[in-house]
């Protein structure tokens, strides 16, 4: 049984766009885990990069906050913004991460893209 099936996704393009929202989920979980691993745990290379600077207020969240992230933000439900680990929300303004607004911004164009390719 596989998960069309589940879902009773039936139509090719239904199945499109199940596959890629999917595979954008997962491939921008990533690159959110590894942007906020990079700003904790490499700061030098991080702002030699230009790809922002770590402060105290956001350490490192675990891989499963940001694949929750990833898919809240691809399916547009939009809860919240960016919370540290103990549940502090960080403003998106006051973000200190360049990679996390880069990611976050072409996240949001593939939901966009993801539409328009499926239709």
């Amino acid at each position: 049984m596989n998960i069309f099936n589940i879902f009773n996704i039936s139509s090719k393009k239904g199945k499109i766009f199940f596959k890629y929202n999917i595979i954008s989920i997962i491939l921008f979980s990533i690159l959110y885990w590894i942007a906020d691993y990079m700003l904790t745990y490499y700061p030098k290379i991080s702002k030699t990069l230009f790809l922002g600077e770590y402060t105290e207020k956001n350490p490192v969240n675990p891989y499963y906050y940001w694949l929750w992230h990833s898919f809240v933000t691809q399916t547009t439900v939009g809860y919240s913004g960016i919370t540290t680990e103990s549940g502090i929300p960080i403003s998106y303004l006051n973000l200190q991460s360049n990679v996390y607004k880069v990611c976050n911004f072409a996240q949001l164009f593939t939901i966009l893209l993801i539409t328009t390719l499926s239709i």
